[in-house]
C-alpha cells in the first residue's frame, strides 16, 4: 500500500497508463485500417459487378431494340407490299400478256411450257423462304392451263386458216392471256400466304424472345439499383472510416508527442537528481551519511533503468 503511493510507484503507474492508451489507440488505428481495406475491397468487387452487369445489361437492351424493330418489319401489311414487289421485280420474259405468238397450235403448247416454266421459277424466286414450293407451283400452273390445253386438243391441224388474222387465233391468244393472268394472281396470293404464315411463326418466336429479354431486362435493373444502392453505402462508410482513421492517428500523433516530451522532461529530471545524489554522497560529513547517499543513487540508477524501459515500451 504505501508503495502505491510513493511518487516513484505514482510515476510507473503514469507510465503504464501511457503505454496502454498508447496500445490501445495504435490496435484502433490498425483496425481501422484492416476496415477500411476491405471496405476498399467491396468498392472493386462492386465496381467490377456493375461494368460486368452494365455490358449484359446493353447487349440484352440492344438485342431487345432489334426484336421490336424487326418484329415491326414482319407486320402484314409491309409484307405484303415487299413480297408484292420481289414478285413485280422477276425478270418477265415469256409471261408478258404482250407476247406475239406464231399462228400454230403447237406454237401455243410451246407458249404454256415456257409460261409453265417461268411461273415456277418467279414463284420460286418470291417464295425463298419457304419449303415444298416448287409442287405447290406446279399444281396451280397445271390448273390455270388445264383448260386451254384441252381446248388446243380439240383442233385437227395445227394452222389457223387466215392467220394471225383469224378469229379462233385471236380467242385464242386472249385465253393463253387469261390464263397466264390467272396463273399469276393465285401464285401471288400463295406466295403472300406463305410469306405471311412463315412470318407469323417468326413473329411468335420473337415475341416470346423479347418478353423473355424484357424480364431479363427487369431484373436486371433490379440488380443494378442493388449494386448501386450497395456502391453508394459503401462509400459512404469509406468516408467514415477514413475520417475516424485521420482522428485516431491525429490523437495519437499528439500523445505520442507528449510522451516524447515527457521522456525529455524524465531524462533532465533524472539527470539532475543523479547529479544531486553523487553531490551528496561526496558532501556526507560522515562515512555512514555517504554510504546512504551512495545507496540512494543506486536505487536512482536502478529506477531510472526501470524507468527508460518504460518509457521506450510507450515511444516505440
Amino acid at each position: 500500500m504505501h508503495e502505491s503511493v510513493t511518487p516513484i510507484a505514482r510515476l510507473y503507474g503514469a507510465l503504464d497508463a501511457n503505454i496502454t492508451i498508447g496500445e490501445l489507440k495504435k490496435g484502433r488505428v490498425e483496425k481501422l485500417d484492416e476496415e477500411f481495406k476491405e471496405v476498399c475491397g467491396s468498392i472493386e468487387q462492386n465496381k467490377a459487378q456493375q461494368d460486368k452487369l452494365y455490358d449484359i445489361l446493353s447487349e440484352n437492351s440492344d438485342r431487345h431494340q432489334q426484336l421490336l424493330h424487326d418484329y415491326d418489319s414482319l407486320s402484314d401489311d409491309k409484307l405484303t407490299n415487299d413480297i408484292g414487289r420481289r414478285w413485280d421485280a422477276f425478270v418477265i420474259k415469256n409471261t408478258s400478256t404482250d407476247i406475239t405468238i406464231i399462228p400454230s397450235v403447237s406454237e401455243f403448247r410451246n407458249a404454256v411450257s415456257l409460261a409453265e416454266s417461268e411461273l415456277t421459277d418467279r414463284f420460286i424466286f418470291t417464295c425463298t423462304a419457304s419449303s415444298d414450293i416448287s409442287g405447290r407451283a406446279d399444281k396451280i400452273i397445271k390448273e390455270s392451263f388445264k383448260e386451254f390445253l384441252d381446248h388446243l386438243e380439240t383442233y385437227w391441224t395445227d394452222g389457223y386458216f387466215f392467220g394471225s388474222e383469224s378469229d379462233a387465233y385471236k380467242r385464242d391468244c386472249e385465253q393463253l392471256r387469261s390464263a397466264i393472268e390467272t396463273a399469276e394472281g393465285k401464285l401471288k396470293k400463295v406466295a403472300i400466304k406463305l410469306w405471311l404464315r412463315a412470318a407469323r411463326a417468326r413473329r411468335g418466336k420473337m415475341e416470346h424472345e423479347a418478353e423473355e429479354i424484357g424480364g431479363s431486362i427487369e431484373m436486371f435493373l433490379y440488380d443494378k439499383k442493388k449494386l448501386e444502392n450497395r456502391m453508394i453505402q459503401l462509400k459512404k462508410r469509406q468516408g467514415e472510416l477514413l475520417s475516424r482513421k485521420d482522428d485516431v492517428e491525429k490523437q495519437y500523433n499528439q500523445d505520442m508527442e507528449r510522451c516524447v516530451r515527457f521522456k525529455s522532461l524524465l531524462n533532465n529530471g533524472y539527470h539532475e537528481e543523479l547529479d544531486r545524489c553523487y553531490a551528496a554522497v561526496f558532501a556526507a560529513s560522515n562515512p555512514m551519511e555517504s554510504f546512504v547517499e551512495l545507496l540512494s543513487s543506486v536505487k536512482m540508477i536502478q529506477d531510472g533503468r526501470r524507468i527508460r524501459d518504460r518509457i521506450r515500451a510507450a515511444t516505440k
